[in-house]
């Protein structure tokens, strides 16, 4: 699989990255699903700052929201004003994150990300993030997240 599009966030990532999530058959949501806490609807809005010039909008930062629907995943660019959640972080760490070069528990641990909102749908959408990390990256730049102290 090859690397998606430079720069991460931008127009020709996103539709690299949705070609690669419309391929994916997520689960359906139900009494036991993995969005039972949700209604079946996962909407998390990134917001990177300090990106690149050429993607910040008028405050300076660059907005993509992740919307799960009916087993279906797609992105789209800019803030939504239903997001169930808010993820914050700086470019560079999103960058980092899309390739595989850190994990999100490391960045979570040192405090790159900051999380606003309903975490009960963030915890109840965990399968589903986890489903859609590899599609999103090449195996080969997959980062395992950190082992206990002293590995």
């Amino acid at each position: 699989m090859e690397p998606l599009p430079r720069p991460v966030l931008g127009p020709a990532w996103l539709a690299a990255a949705n070609q690669r999530l419309a391929g994916l058959t997520l689960p359906l949501p139900g009494p036991e699903g993995p969005l039972a806490a949700s209604d079946g609807r996962l909407v998390v809005c990134l917001q990177a700052t300090e990106p690149p010039a050429s993607l910040a909008d008028a405050e300076g930062i660059v907005a993509v929201t992740l919307r799960v629907e009916g087993g279906v995943a797609r992105l789209e660019a800019g803030r939504a004003a239903d997001a169930q959640v808010t993820v914050a972080l700086p470019y560079s760490v999103a960058e980092q994150l899309a390739e595989g070069r850190t994990a999100v528990a490391q960045a979570l641990l040192e405090g790159q990300v900051k999380v606003r909102g309903d975490l009960g749908v963030l915890l109840a959408g965990q399968q589903i993030l986890a489903a859609l990390g590899p599609a999103l990256r090449p195996p080969a730049q997959t980062v395992a997240p950190p082992g206990p102290a002293g590995d």
